[in-house]
């Protein structure tokens, strides 16, 4: 399966084990599609189980990726293989206050879990959700965040791997506080070559203005070790600059939408 991501980032993905909790920021929704593609490829062929909890149109994306290289009839029909709609799953659980209730949630997804391990007991389950970039597109920031801790607690109890996704639409989104809570309830961060080339972008477009001190500063920052619990080189410099200097960091973040806006459709 050919694809456009640096060897770190596809060793993230092949690799993720139990208890990983994998994170993609994107703006570009082709690479949404050939990382989740990627890390259910890897599962499905040899001899995981993967559970996908997504949107119907990104449902029908990850199936036309995955088809060519994988029965994914058969492995449906002995259940390595289920698709959720991820409206329908997330309305199962959540309550009025915009809030997902726990009890409900791990029934829910403990029991597609169980079922999973007492048909396949040495399969390696992968799920991929992305339930909580629905709340977030929704404006439910704090929603979005608790049903990430509802699955990190879910972990404790069941041995699984998640990737979740979360599309950024505009700066807003991309606020210090938005991004320190992505971080923070993550294992494992994956580096999508448009968002990292948008924000790169933006950093040389809006320091161009700034003073050669500026620079030095920015340029100077640690870099990411090659670690992946680590959060990556760009995720890193905008909330260092969120935190010193807000008005670049806004700056910087709308740039980079703009990019991702005028080059999205590219590479």
């Amino acid at each position: 399966m050919k694809n456009r991501f640096n060897d770190f980032t596809l060793e993230t993905l092949k690799k993720a084990d139990a208890g990983s909790h994998l994170v993609q920021i994107y703006g570009n929704e082709d690479y949404l599609v050939e990382a989740v593609a990627v890390y259910a490829h890897q599962a499905l062929t040899t001899g995981g189980a993967v559970i996908l909890i997504a949107t119907p149109a990104h449902l029908q994306l990850f199936r036309q990726r995955l088809e060519p290289a994988a029965d994914l009839k058969r492995l449906e029909a002995s259940g390595l293989f289920r698709c959720l709609d991820a409206r329908q799953t997330l309305a199962r659980f959540m309550k009025p206050d915009g809030q997902a209730d726990y009890s409900r949630f791990s029934k829910i997804i403990g029991s597609l879990l169980e079922e999973t391990r007492a048909a396949h007991p040495e399969a390696k389950i992968s799920a991929y959700g992305e339930m909580v970039n629905l709340l977030w597109q929704e404006g439910n920031v704090e929603g979005a965040i608790w049903l990430e801790e509802c699955w990190n607690a879910l972990s404790k109890s069941h041995a699984f791997s998640l990737f979740c996704a979360y599309h950024f639409a505009d700066a807003h989104q991309m606020q210090g506080s938005n991004l320190k809570e992505i971080c923070r309830v993550h294992s494992h961060y994956i580096v999508g070559p448009m968002m990292e080339k948008a924000v790169s972008f933006a950093i040389q477009q809006v320091l161009r203005e700034k003073s050669p001190m500026l620079k030095t500063v920015v340029g100077t920052m640690p870099r990411r070790e090659k670690t992946a619990s680590l959060i990556p080189g760009y995720l890193s410099m905008l909330l260092w600059l969120d935190e010193n200097m807000p008005q670049t960091a806004a700056k910087i973040k709308a740039a980079a939408l703009e990019y991702l806006s005028g080059k999205g459709s590219e590479n």
